[in-house]
């Protein structure tokens, strides 16, 4: 069984449906955003004590895990995959209040978790894999001044094919962001954010013949 059908059948297992929920520290308190049986997108917050869940976006696929960042110091954005069409969407938080959810453009769509970071001076960034699984290169988009700007391939080098969806982690070694993924070869390679451009990609040393890879910033 070769790694890319390896990485279908597990996507398709129960591992993928459950704990459809990510959190973040947004001005000192704790943001959770969930999806629903009702396929409705809710968040709840911890400051002490949990708040009521609120809905903030409906109609989200459910296969998919939404994501919550912060959006500068006391703010927050959920993004997450509508049903049907899979396009990425997303909602803000000002003060107590969400916006009305609206698609990240319309080139934007995936059928794989999709991963996100909070980046410096209120911006996010965002990065998700193609929906073609027999060639399927990854996509990044980053949120600044209020707008999303225009998707890219994450990798210019005749943009690769990566193995699922990339993972990325912001203010690291330097950098505004890395990114880990998985090659056809199993092996786990990096790039690094500088700017608004991405490195050449990095072979991470001893991880090979591996099925999957995630990144984190410590503090």
């Amino acid at each position: 069984m070769g790694l890319r059908e390896r990485f279908r059948r597990r996507r398709r297992g129960r591992g993928v449906r459950a704990g459809r929920a990510s959190a973040a520290a947004v001005g000192g308190k704790l943001v959770v955003a969930h999806g629903g049986s009702d396929g409705n997108i809710y968040t709840q917050t911890f400051d002490g004590a949990w708040q009521k869940a609120v809905s903030v976006a409906g109609a989200a696929d459910k296969g998919i895990r939404p994501q919550v960042v912060a959006l500068g110091d006391t703010d927050a954005m959920v993004i997450y995959a509508r049903d049907g069409d899979q396009k990425l969407a997303f909602t803000t938080r000002t003060g107590s209040a969400w916006s009305a959810p609206v698609a990240i453009d319309p080139t934007a769509y995936t059928k794989d978790p999709f991963t996100a970071a909070a980046l410096s001076g209120g911006r996010v960034l965002l990065a998700w894999h193609g929906v073609d699984t027999q060639k399927a290169p990854s996509y990044f988009a980053v949120y600044s001044g209020g707008a999303w700007g225009k998707p890219a391939p994450l990798l210019a080098n005749n943009n690769p094919i990566t193995v699922g969806a990339p993972q990325v982690a912001a203010g690291v070694c330097g950098a505004d962001a890395l990114a880990v993924y998985l090659g056809e070869d199993a092996k786990v390679q990096l790039v690094r954010l500088l700017g608004t451009t991405w490195s050449a990609p990095e072979i991470v040393p001893g991880a090979s013949a591996v099925t999957g890879a995630a990144v984190a910033a410590a503090p």
